[in-house]
């Protein structure tokens, strides 16, 4: 079972500010093992959800990918 404590918030502005759907909104604190690597699932902008994997479980490049950075 999933608690809300599982999940980071990466946006918290207004959805119709994004030009860009592909915004991550919400995803997992933590990575979980697959065969093959790690994989986090992640909520965007324009309300599709995706299970991303990395082999070596460092998602931190993906995510700024898909992302707003803080000024």
């Amino acid at each position: 079972m999933l608690a809300t404590n599982q999940f980071d918030i990466f946006y918290t502005g207004s959805l119709n500010a994004l030009t860009n759907g592909n915004i991550i909104v919400i995803g997992e604190s933590q990575a979980q093992p697959v065969s093959g690597g790690w994989v986090k699932t992640y909520g965007f902008a324009d309300g599709h959800s995706e299970v991303h994997k990395e082999a070596d479980g460092n998602f931190e490049a993906w995510e700024k990918q898909h992302m707003i950075l803080p000024p």
